[in-house]
């Protein structure tokens, strides 16, 4: 039996709702008086105009201008989960500037070579040029970067702030209405980039197309339908675990959802680990875990985020036993490696030996020979300096390692403010 559910709501500010059949395509445009704070309102006005039985999705943006805080807005998004889960509607909450940007992509039909990169430029907005920046992948797009600049625009230097030191194969340029404001920066825009042949949108036509953006977007994420020219979705807002006042973990405005990342630490009972969230600008505390309620030398600190943000922090215990053998597991693939890679040339250097001193040498494989030192031996090792620190990781089969300090943190070393970033990498001579 086919399901009835052939409807996508966009919901935007929450007093606005678009909606899409997907069999008949017919769209549907609903204004609702401004939000006063109560979101069981908003939904029972929803459900008076709308029939939940034939909705399949509903997608929220440009949600939060009526918040002031982290946990304020984060328990709003909370009730609107409970109210789709409720009546069995796929959801999605997407931050309006990124979804304008990306939906670009998908409306001009970019497609460029995995690795190489497109720019998006939001122009004459009331606001400075900003950039949105994404890289091909295999089957879809990546935000990169979100720059908005604070060199005078349309100069070298603002291009090399702009351009973070990527080197964009495509520029489309998003341009406001510059009849109502008077501005013109997509003028001198398209003089400034013109060696790019750059795609020209105007943010009324943009915007009159977003809702086939969103049901492609919707589709692509429940498995019924292909988008080649899809977008990740990173992460909303900023979330960061401290511990003893360092960061061990934090997920930034290109960090991808969903997104899940693990810390040894040691058990010192009287610190505690703490998750902060940022709105608007200040980091709140979200939530607080004591180490004193653990028995074990160390803990295992997890931070998981889903395609919404919605967060899973934890702190478990961690048994000696399992790092043991995890790093055990590590050590024995390198050395195996090391082994195969080896086997052959000692093979050939033994029986060598055994022609010219007369006498028979054990090769890898003897029990006489010399036990290997089962050690992890990095291929690389990486020192990234950030504006107020530097930290140290190596990589080791594929995978990468923190360099921790004695007290099982993360190796970080602060000092003064720096106006740059650099990263070094030392590879492993063989």
């Amino acid at each position: 039996m086919a399901s009835s559910r052939n409807l996508v709501l966009h919901v935007h500010c929450l007093n606005l709702v678009e909606s899409y059949n997907i069999e008949t395509k017919q769209k549907n445009h609903q204004e609702f008086p401004d939000f006063d704070g109560n979101i069981t309102n908003f939904f029972t006005r929803l459900q008076s105009r709308c029939n939940l039985k034939h909705v399949k999705a509903i997608v929220f943006t440009s949600m939060g201008g009526e918040f002031s805080n982290f946990v304020g807005f984060y328990n709003f998004r909370l009730k609107c989960r409970e109210f789709c889960e409720k009546h069995q509607i796929f959801y999605l909450f997407l931050d309006s500037i990124f979804f304008q940007s990306f939906s670009l992509i998908s409306q001009t039909k970019t497609m460029v070579k995995e690795g190489e990169k497109v720019m998006v430029f939001l122009l004459d907005i009331l606001c400075p040029p900003t950039a949105f920046s994404f890289i091909r992948q295999k089957k879809n797009y990546r935000l990169v970067t979100q720059v908005c600049s604070k060199f005078p625009p349309f100069t070298q230097q603002w291009q090399e702030d702009m351009f973070q030191g990527l080197n964009p194969k495509k520029i489309i340029f998003s341009n406001g209405s510059t009849k109502r404001h008077g501005l013109c920066d997509l003028a001198k825009a398209e003089i400034f980039f013109k060696s790019y042949n750059p795609i020209v949108i105007d943010l009324d036509d943009g915007l009159a197309h977003t809702m086939d953006t969103i049901v492609n977007k919707v589709l692509h994420l429940m498995d019924e339908k292909d988008d080649p020219y899809d977008v990740k979705v990173p992460c909303w807002g900023k979330c960061e675990i401290r511990y003893n006042g360092r960061t061990l973990t934090e997920t930034g405005e290109t960090e991808i959802a969903p997104f899940e990342k693990s810390v040894i630490i040691k058990v010192v009972p009287k610190k505690s680990v703490s998750m902060y969230g940022t709105f608007s600008i200040l980091p709140e505390l979200v939530k607080e875990i004591k180490l004193s309620e653990f028995k074990t030398k160390k803990v295992k600190v997890t931070l998981k985020l889903d395609i919404n943000s919605f967060y899973d922090f934890k702190v478990e215990p961690f048994n000696a036993k399992e790092e043991e053998d995890a790093m055990a597991n590590v050590a024995e693939k390198l050395c195996k490696g090391n082994i195969d890679a080896d086997k052959k040339t000692s093979e050939e250097e033994a029986k060598k030996n055994d022609k010219e001193n007369c006498e028979r040498k054990p090769t890898l494989n003897d029990p006489e020979a010399v036990i290997i030192d089962k050690q992890v031996i990095p291929e690389k090792a990486q020192m990234i300096f950030d504006k107020q620190n530097f930290s140290v990781s190596y990589f080791a089969n594929g995978k990468k390692y923190n360099v921790n300090d004695s007290e099982g943190m993360i190796f970080l070393i602060i000092f003064p403010v720096l106006n740059v970033k650099m990263k070094f990498d030392v590879f492993r001579r063989s």
